[in-house]
């Protein structure tokens, strides 16, 4: 301990003026995983898309990518919402072709001009926000993701899923259903 101290006062003596030794901070805590590699590619489902490990904290992201039965590939996201529940949704506006995206308080006041006291989805492209801790009116009931600013059809298209053996499960998106 001594050998540390006398290190760091050497270190800070030999500094230039005025300056001490750097401060190094890090982003993460212990209990928070470090995030995948950029070049990782995202999970697909149907199938394991995040383990419960990995979405401990409230309003934790993970995206993916839903297989649809035709072939086509849709960007989908992963939330883990207060009390432990968790909500997957296809990141493409129902009936357009706008990526709905993750937004951060800051990023809500910023670009969609609405003060919110958590994380939301957004549309840039219309600038609707779904608020996933409510639930809004969908075409066959009620559906999570309520309008809180916009206009709309309906809210986000969610994906089921299911947590098993500590992995969080994918198995099938919502189907739109055509507003006649």
């Amino acid at each position: 301990m001594a050998i540390v101290i006398a290190l760091v006062w050497w270190a800070h003596g030999t500094s230039a003026p005025g300056r001490g030794l750097p401060v190094l901070r890090s982003s993460h805590s212990a209990a928070q995983p470090l995030p995948a590699a950029h070049n990782a590619p995202p999970p697909v489902a149907p199938g394991p898309i995040a383990t419960v490990a990995e979405m401990q904290q409230e309003w934790s992201t993970k995206e993916f990518v839903y297989k649809e039965t035709n072939g086509d590939k849709t960007p989908a996201l992963l939330v883990r919402l207060p009390k432990g529940n968790y909500w997957a949704i296809s990141l493409r506006e129902p009936f357009g072709n706008c990526q709905l995206e993750f937004a951060t308080v800051e990023k809500l006041r910023s670009d969609y001009n609405l003060a919110a006291a958590y994380p939301m989805i957004g549309d840039p492209c219309t600038h609707t926000v779904f608020d996933l801790a409510q639930y809004g009116e969908g075409p066959n009931g009620m559906v999570r993701g309520a309008i809180v600013a916009g206009a709309a059809v309906r809210p986000p298209l969610a994906i089921e899923v299911n947590v098993k053996d500590g992995k969080i499960i994918a198995s099938q998106e919502e189907e739109a259903v055509k507003v006649q």
